[in-house]
């Protein structure tokens, strides 16, 4: 009878535990709105730290209640050990896993680091869709590769790519990522400079990139080459895209 209680008592702390950490969880990403990292790996990460959290809190306040100060002096050097090497350890590695490129398109920068990989790519971010632009003039040279190709009539091969609608007067966020493909890496915008422009029926347009790389296209309405020049110690890269503003 004794073993049975035992029993159901551990199976009634872990329902409660999970089913707290669950509620507490839940209550968290309500209120700050966020996930720490892509979902749904991000929420399962959150989830799991909530859970450690509740789990040490319970076991440090049932040992105060119960007066059991030596087991509350030893495992709460227990739970600091293994807090240490799960945000030491595991959390890292984890982490790797969890914003690696397949779970978010996104690549990982060497900061301070001179970039020396492919040609980068360029991404627009329009509300959550996410555009490629198409690679068109380039120089580029590093150790790993090197990259020549030129177009010359750069209109003309923007016309042929598939259209892009923007709303007008509409901000949207340019990014260039590391393209790791043939070797390389480093930070990529470390001494670089980019220039975006519109061009239609030989006008060019400049458009003002501010420091978070957002950009406002214009309330004109019309078909436009969207041109974006990226330069740095590498070389040059130059990327456009057929862009309708309606």
């Amino acid at each position: 009878m004794k073993n049975n209680d035992t029993i159901y008592g551990i199976v009634v702390h872990t329902v409660n535990w999970i089913l707290l950490g669950f509620i507490g969880f839940i209550a968290f990403f309500l209120v700050v709105n966020i996930s720490p990292g892509p979902k749904p790996y991000g929420l399962i990460f959150g989830y799991i730290i909530v859970m450690l959290l509740i789990w040490g809190w319970n076991y440090w306040y049932q040992s105060y209640k119960k007066r059991k100060w030596i087991v509350l002096t030893v495992g709460t050097i227990f739970y600091f050990v293994i807090a240490l090497f799960l945000l030491g350890v595991v959390v890292p590695f984890l982490s790797k896993i969890i914003y690696s490129y397949d779970n978010t398109g996104q690549y990982e920068d060497r900061i301070g680091e001179e970039y020396d990989g492919d040609v980068p790519i360029a991404l627009l971010y329009i509300d959550n869709k996410i555009v490629g632009l198409t690679e068109a003039n380039i120089s580029w040279n590093t150790d790993y590769i090197g990259s020549q190709k030129t177009i010359e009539d750069i209109e003309q091969f923007a016309s042929s790519l598939n259209e892009t609608n923007i709303s007008s007067g509409k901000k949207v966020f340019l990014d260039l990522i590391e393209n790791e493909e043939n070797g390389g890496g480093g930070d990529i915008w470390t001494d670089s400079k980019i220039t975006v422009s519109l061009l239609n029926d030989n006008e060019r347009i400049e458009l003002e990139l501010d420091e978070s790389r957002e950009l406002l296209f214009p309330k004109k309405t019309g078909n436009y080459v969207l041109e974006v020049e990226f330069v740095n110690s590498a070389g040059k890269a130059q990327y456009v895209g057929n862009v309708v503003i309606e």
